[in-house]
């Protein structure tokens, strides 16, 4: 049985994808560019993931609720929120640290949003598949 791998080890492993969902009427305010620039260099400081293994992408929402609200026409209630796909296997101290670098990272550049989040998601290794081509 092979042990557990925790910490800094984990580079070895391929991730993250940071993916980033936002309201739509946000992109006027917002630097898409640099938030995606900002968060590579945010995962690369945490020394858990190799720079070739992180991936960034985003997406905006034209349709969307928030607080059971349709979306407004004014870009001052959107959402910007980051979800950090990973393997398995990081233990919680790793998961929270890099939540606070992230979320650090990303709310200077979202001041026009009414809320900004970011979530650690893992992928367990039993139903993850991936083909190079």
């Amino acid at each position: 049985m092979r042990p557990e791998r925790r910490g800094r080890s984990q580079g070895a492993h391929h991730m993250p994808h940071l993916v980033i969902d936002y309201a739509d009427s946000l992109a006027p305010s917002l630097d898409m560019d640099a938030i995606m620039d900002d968060l590579h260099r945010a995962a690369m400081s945490s020394g858990l993931f190799k720079e070739t293994d992180i991936k960034v992408r985003a997406e905006s929402w034209r349709h969307w609720r928030l607080a059971g609200n349709q979306a407004p026409l004014s870009h001052k209630h959107g959402f910007v929120n980051l979800h950090c796909h990973q393997l398995e296997g990081r233990s919680e101290e790793d998961k929270s640290r890099l939540a606070d670098i992230l979320i650090a990272a990303l709310t200077p550049h979202c001041e026009a949003a009414r809320e900004v989040s970011v979530e650690i998601v893992e992928i367990t290794r039993a139903t993850y598949r991936k083909h190079k081509v």
